[in-house]
């Protein structure tokens, strides 16, 4: 992956963040489907007739999601980062596919045995979703606890507020500093999450935005590339985070719907 890529690398985990907290709501009963696709159509601006096809051959894949307990991933996310290959179980081109597109998610299909690799790409221009199954032969590393995502995610801000303030002269060329920040991190979260997420984990999403609004600000100077041994770290703390706040997030979901 090249360094280059870096600030398209912040939004497309914002965006599959958002895509797979939708996917699993939807999964499980507690977002609409013209919500979901709605979503979706924001993050992607994928055709709406592709994704109630693409939706119709998901539900029919897997059992009954309102039976998925919370002690099982319904959904997680798989985040690429440089020099950091995404854990994607199943052949290589997949863990390839996944570092083109920076992101994908995987999605539990009822057989403990396999589970569904969704992967957003651009083909000519044109936005689409590829599945594929794949088989669950390595098990998927544990996500990171949310506080310890949050403990982590404010010493990476503060950090990122001690480069900001060091570089001072470097973004005097970028203008309105401040107001860039403030409309990248608007612009992460334009589609929002569905109506019940968690509060603490949408909190530390927000967060994550900020922070990946942050380097994106960085990397728009001249000599942006030369902060990269800053910017790498932050990164890390920033995928786990979003790791963390999805994985949160659906398992307080499941824990509250009636059994």
């Amino acid at each position: 992956m090249n360094v280059s890529t870096i600030s398209g690398l912040c939004n497309e985990w914002a965006r599959i963040h958002r895509l797979a907290a939708w996917t699993a709501f939807w999964l499980i009963g507690e977002a609409s489907t013209d919500n979901t696709i709605d979503a979706w159509h924001d993050l992607y601006s994928l055709p709406r007739n592709e994704m109630v096809h693409f939706l119709g051959e998901l539900r029919q894949a897997a059992t009954d999601y309102s039976d998925h307990t919370a002690d099982d991933p319904l959904v997680r996310i798989v985040l690429a980062a440089p020099g950091d290959p995404p854990h994607v179980p199943g052949h290589s081109d997949d863990q390839k596919a996944i570092s083109r597109a920076g992101a994908g998610l995987v999605i539990s299909s009822g057989d403990p045995d396999s589970r569904v690799l969704v992967i957003p790409s651009r083909s000519d221009g044109i936005p689409r979703l590829t599945a594929s199954s794949i088989g669950e032969d390595v098990p998927a590393p544990p996500a990171p606890a949310i506080g310890e995502a949050d403990l982590a995610l404010s010493e990476a801000t503060r950090n990122a507020a001690s480069m900001i303030t060091s570089m001072r002269a470097a973004i005097a060329d970028v203008p309105d500093v401040r107001l860039r920040v403030g409309t990248l991190t608007d612009f992460y979260d334009s589609a929002g999450f569905p109506a019940g997420f968690n509060p603490r984990a949408e909190k530390l999403s927000a967060r994550a935005d900020h922070l990946s609004a942050i380097i994106d600000t960085a990397r728009a100077t001249d000599n942006g590339a030369t902060w990269d041994e800053h910017v790498f770290p932050l990164l890390r703390v920033i995928r786990q985070a979003r790791i963390a706040s999805l994985d949160y997030a659906v398992r307080e979901m499941l824990r509250a719907i009636p059994r």
